[in-house]
């Protein structure tokens, strides 16, 4: 591996270090090409400053800011929700488990998210984030389970809590996950 690579790849480190604030374990097999190796620890120090950047930052940079939901007609509401959802793919940000919300409550959610300026750490998967709609808690997990678990994972669910009751199955009473690209 040339010098110049080396000090490439331990500036990465570093810089992967700053951003966490802690020390990460660093580990590549032996067999394993430093120019894979650099790929990774970029998209790596891409992911975790990414997962800090405040939402607001991120559709600021699509060009998109929020107006309130307050002040938008139905059909407003929905035609700037459609955006946000398009901008936000296109940061690898997949909301998802949205069709118990009406448009309305799920441009609210989104503004509410990012009016608060918090870096959002959506739940992580391989090709970027999803953002779920379900929400935080035992909410979360009824809200799941009634709309969008399939009939396996409602049985596992009512098995792995026998003296907790769930909600019954309910089809959700709009249809837009589907359509949103990446799910």
């Amino acid at each position: 591996m040339s010098t110049e690579r080396k000090v490439r790849i331990e500036r990465l480190k570093q810089q992967i270090r700053e951003v966490v604030g802690e020390e990460p374990i660093f580990f590549s097999m032996p067999a394993c090409p430093p120019e894979v190796e650099e790929s990774f620890l970029k998209r790596v120090l891409r992911f975790e400053q990414e997962s800090r950047r405040p939402l607001r930052e991120r559709l600021a940079d699509a060009g998109m800011v929020l107006a309130d939901p307050d002040e938008l007609s139905d059909k407003d509401v929905t035609q700037q929700m459609w955006d946000a959802i398009q901008a936000l793919v296109t940061f690898q940000i997949i909301p998802t488990n949205t069709d118990h919300l009406s448009d309305r409550q799920v441009y609210t959610h989104l503004w509410h998210t990012v009016r608060s300026g918090e870096p959002v750490t959506p739940d992580f998967f391989s090709r970027g984030w999803y953002l779920d709609f379900t929400g935080q808690g035992e909410r979360g997990i009824d809200v799941y389970v009634k709309y969008d678990a399939s009939a396996d994972e409602r049985r596992t669910y009512r098995r792995r809590f026998p003296h907790r009751p769930f909600p019954d199955h309910c089809e959700p009473p709009y249809n837009r996950d589907h359509l949103i690209p990446g799910l």
